[in-house]
């Protein structure tokens, strides 16, 4: 499974990529801002943002539309204003600049990201604005140039969508992690594990979905093939062992639905199936349920049917 790619909002879109400028005469330059950095680099950072706060970041040419971005938000940033400041960062993160530069903004980015994600950063003192963590972290992760952050990025949404329930969004964000540009940063193991996690979690009790028990089923299989000394593996095996008695049982329903609307073949189809056996087109399936308590009551019911 691998994260799909998205499209930025047209609110994003506007937020990330500076706006054509409308102005007239020639774009400001670089030099423009120097008066502003010195006040910043001597700790004046009021004076600093009053000269700032004067511009707009397309009023100046291609070249320097970064550094402004970045000054601008470095300037508010020791201001105390996230707002401002994960504005300005997120539309430096897409242009054009130095890399190192460009890390330590994407750094700040992450920072601020999850503070707003664990409710550390407040909107009027006392509200929490999870909800902006969550796109800064997005952002980070689609727009991002460096591995690293962005896979910390998608990790911290991961492990937020997980502990809310919301378990197919979290399963987006965990195959994020397991994109091959992303190998070997370390998140690889717990990612698999909790891409099967996912699945298992979806399902309610008494209340068999076929096409998610195979997923989670898949899933753990492919944990427990990739990772064969995985950290998770008691819990893959204990949780794979449930979905294929979970597996069974949903077939044992469908033969009892086929049963009721008098349809003996379509019946005795499903009950090979729960009973471990090679039913064509099948055969993973079927043997997946081999030993299963649901194998026990199928063979049963087929030696009893004509």
């Amino acid at each position: 499974m691998r994260l799909p790619i998205r499209l930025l909002t047209p609110a994003a879109a506007v937020l990330l990529i500076p706006a054509c400028s409308s102005l007239e005469g020639p774009p400001r330059s670089a030099s423009e801002l120097d008066s502003a950095r010195t006040l910043h680099v001597e700790g004046q950072h009021e004076a600093a943002w009053d000269i700032i706060s004067d511009f707009e970041a397309e009023e100046f040419d291609l070249a320097a539309q970064r550094e402004f971005n970045v000054l601008a938000g470095d300037v508010t940033d020791a201001l105390g204003d996230w707002n401002r400041t994960v504005r300005f960062y997120e539309a430096a993160m897409v242009q054009p600049g130095p890399a190192s530069q460009a890390l330590r903004v994407e750094q700040r980015l992450l920072e601020l990201g999850i503070e707003l994600l664990e409710g550390k950063r407040k909107v009027l003192i006392f509200f929490s604005d999870r909800g902006r963590g969550l796109v800064t972290l997005e952002n980070l992760a689609f727009a991002g140039q460096f591995r690293s952050t962005r896979a910390e990025a998608l990790a911290r949404i991961a492990e937020y969508r997980f502990a809310q329930g919301a378990y197919v969004d979290a399963a987006q964000f965990y195959a994020g992690l397991l994109d091959p540009t992303l190998a070997g940063l370390g998140y690889e193991d717990h990612a698999a594990f909790r891409l099967g996690m996912c699945a298992y979690l979806r399902l309610e009790p008494d209340k068999p979905k076929g096409t998610v028990i195979q997923q989670g089923l898949d899933q753990f299989h492919a944990y427990l093939r990739d990772f064969p000394q995985g950290l998770s593996r008691a819990e893959a095996e204990a949780a794979r062992a449930d979905l294929a008695e979970r597996l069974g049982e949903y077939h044992l329903m469908l033969a009892d639905y086929y049963r009721r609307i008098d349809n003996p073949q379509g019946e005795r189809f499903h009950l090979e199936i729960a009973s471990g056996k090679a039913a064509p087109g099948h055969l993973e399936e079927a043997a997946e349920l081999r030993g299963t308590r649901a194998s026990a009551e199928a063979d049963r019911r087929l030696a009893a049917t004509p």
